[in-house]
């Protein structure tokens, strides 16, 4: 009896060791993936295409694991590409699939100022699972070896559970250039999943920065980043939109409020307000007008036509949900915080020639809604989304400063006289109203709006600036309808006496500035400069929305006690 059970189990087990040697060459060829690269898209304000095959390279080297991860022929990338990068996770199945491969690895590289992002997806073909996203940032060229070194480790271990001795780069190498990231480091996680961070600390004083100064006064401190996102941002505002005593970044898109809180080292979205699909929204701010004690946001619209204006303003009801408290307004919305009045509404009719020329009003709340209280006395060429107000000489006075429609700044006595006017044009706004056609054969008339002024001062000496975005546009501004801008910078203005001079500026970087404030966007008590910009509008076929969020803190060298303040 017991022979006959230990016979039995030794046919057993040897029809086990069969089976596992028959299975074992299936096995090792089920674990054999193919990988497609895709070159990177490049941002950048230089012509640096040549860095598309140097990522390439470079990650095709280190994701490549002999039995077990091959990378697809770059030309068999290239003809089913056509050098363009998957516009979203479908086409970049779609992709694997023509290629026969299990994955799809793209992403860009963008540059801004002296800071180098690098946004990267993998998705696997098979399946629905979102797509795995790779983030870092870079302070100079020098540092993007190491962190695309970085990001193929990451992925060599999260997705194909493959370790790599010494991928990553030393912490004394890296500190050159950027603090080491910490073990498990949050950058590095995927941006649809809230938590992503990998963004430029405030610890970089001293090294090369953002900034060129034409005077003394403004100091870097340091540099931030978000994630890319698909959309193209036209607005930002920051306040404490839900009245829990810390403030959020408020943004636009076309269509849609998203609320997004920088805390614990995380920056992710925290609200987002339902979709007004009537409405084209071109202008945002924040602000507690009606004294409840909740700032709300007002979100100047214009109808899908854009022929006519369609404002909101929504407010927290402290039901975690964002409520419509005034809708279909006829006004642009435009909040200017004086330092010894506070936060002040300012509104505007729709001119009788498009967008410029309509009577601004000082806003108050009553009966339910924003009404008119004090006209102010302005120029005809003004529209409110390019005004503000402000100490501008610092002698105690205040003066209205308002673009033109050419995009030039002046400066506006309280009878309405314009006392000086710049020589060159700034802002720069792809935003537009859709005006009457004029001529025959005209097929639309954009009336462009725009952008946003700000009087701060910034740089914390005691005197005010004139901040202003500077976009530079492809045309030079030479032509009526069409505008494309490319590479941007901020501008810091100051009274000379006779005009506006110029006081720093920032370094040009890719893409244009769409709007900014200035505010403790991360609760540190310390205000930054923070602005949208836009990498790609979207708008030629083919192309995605690509915009990101920035933002600067200045430290200014003490110059002494500054002139009256209002």
């Amino acid at each position: 009896m017991d022979n006959d059970i230990c016979k039995t189990r030794l046919v057993a087990a040897v029809a086990a060791l069969m089976l596992l040697v028959c299975a074992a060459p299936r096995t090792a060829a089920a674990r054999v993936r193919k990988v497609a690269i895709v070159p990177f898209t490049i941002n950048a304000a230089k012509d640096l295409s040549f860095l598309q095959h140097g990522i390439t390279d470079m990650l095709s080297s280190r994701l490549a694991w002999p039995g077990k991860v091959v990378v697809v022929d770059r030309a068999r990338v290239a003809e089913q590409t056509g050098g363009k990068a998957p516009t979203d996770e479908a086409a970049a199945r779609a992709l694997g699939t023509r290629l026969s491969a299990d994955y799809v690895l793209y992403g860009s590289l963008t540059v801004l100022g002296a800071s180098v992002s690098i946004d990267t997806k993998i998705v696997a073909v098979a399946g629905s699972a979102p797509a795995r996203t790779f983030f870092a940032q870079a302070e100079g060229m020098g540092q993007v070896i190491p962190k695309i070194d970085a990001i193929a480790a990451d992925i060599n271990h999260q997705v194909f559970g493959r370790a790599v001795a010494g991928a990553r780069p030393k912490a004394g190498a890296a500190r050159s250039a950027a603090p080491a990231a910490p073990q498990g480091d949050e950058s590095r996680m995927n941006p649809e999943k809230l938590y992503q961070q990998g963004f430029g600390s405030f610890e970089q004083e001293g090294r090369a920065t953002p900034f060129i100064l034409t005077g003394e006064g403004a100091t870097y401190r340091g540099f931030w980043k978000s994630p890319n996102y698909r959309v193209s941002f036209n607005g930002l505002a920051i306040g404490d939109v839900d009245g829990d005593g810390a403030n959020e970044i408020v943004a636009i898109a076309p269509d849609q409020v998203m609320i997004y809180r920088y805390q614990n080292k995380r920056f992710f979205k925290a609200y987002q307000i339902p979709k007004a699909p009537d409405k084209v929204f071109i202008g945002v701010d924040v602000a507690d007008i009606n004294g409840n004690g909740i700032p709300e946001i007002f979100v100047t619209a214009l109808n899908r036509q854009r022929n006519a204006l369609n404002s909101i303003v929504y407010e927290y009801d402290r039901g975690k949900r964002f409520k419509t408290i005034v809708d279909h307004s006829r006004w642009y919305y435009r909040v200017v915080d004086f330092p010894n009045r506070g936060k002040v509404l300012y509104g505007q009719k729709r001119g009788s020639e498009g967008p410029f020329g309509g009577a601004v009003y000082e806003m108050s709340w009553g009966s339910g809604e924003y009404v008119p209280a004090n006209r102010l006395r302005l120029p005809s060429e003004v529209n409110l989304l390019g005004f503000t107000a402000g100490d501008v000489k610092n002698d105690g006075g205040i003066f209205r400063l308002a673009y033109d429609e050419s995009d030039r700044i002046q400066i506006i006595g309280s009878g309405g006289k314009v006392i000086s006017k710049s020589t060159d044009s700034y802002g720069g706004s792809t935003l537009y109203y859709l005006d009457r056609i004029s001529d025959r054969g005209e097929v639309q008339n954009p009336k462009y709006f725009p952008m946003r002024l700000l009087v701060k001062d910034l740089d914390g000496d005691g005197s005010n600036e004139v901040i202003v975005a500077n976009n530079s546009e492809v045309a030079g501004r030479h032509l009526q309808r069409f505008r494309v801008f490319n590479k941007t910078h901020f501008e810091s203005l100051v009274w000379d006496g006779i005009g506006l001079a110029p006081n720093w500026k920032t370094r040009t970087t890719a893409g244009f500035i769409r709007d900014f404030a200035v505010g403790d966007y991360d609760n540190d008590g310390v205000d930054e400069l923070v602005a949208a910009v836009v990498l790609s509008e979207g708008t030629v076929v083919m192309s995605t929305p690509k915009s990101t969020i920035i933002a600067y803190e200045i430290k200014a060298k003490q110059k002494g006690k500054g002139k009256g303040k209002p």
